[in-house]
């Protein structure tokens, strides 16, 4: 019996294209996993944020009620300060 160059070639093509095929869904199913992790970190990040702001919204709020809170809110930067006096020129160029 004798060997067809073509269907030598053929065979081979469809080697390489199924390993490529192979390669390709392994690859796929490795950053699909990937994707879930990164989207089940995403929305842990997402709800400890809203609890977040939600807390620094209770914290405002209750505030306005009891100011004695603003100097612990003013050094934390979630509320600004009262303006600092101007500096007084030493006098000395």
């Amino acid at each position: 019996m004798k060997s067809n160059p073509v269907t030598s070639l053929l065979l081979a093509v469809l080697f390489v294209n199924a390993a490529f095929t192979a390669l390709m869904t392994f690859n796929y199913v490795r950053s699909m996993r990937a994707l879930q992790t990164l989207q089940v970190q995403r929305a842990a990040m997402t709800r400890e944020l809203n609890i977040f702001n939600s807390l620094v919204n209770d914290t405002l709020e209750y505030s306005k009620r009891n100011p004695a809170v603003e100097p612990v809110l003013q050094s934390i930067g979630l509320k600004p300060g009262r303006p600092a006096a101007p500096a007084q020129p030493t006098g000395k160029r």
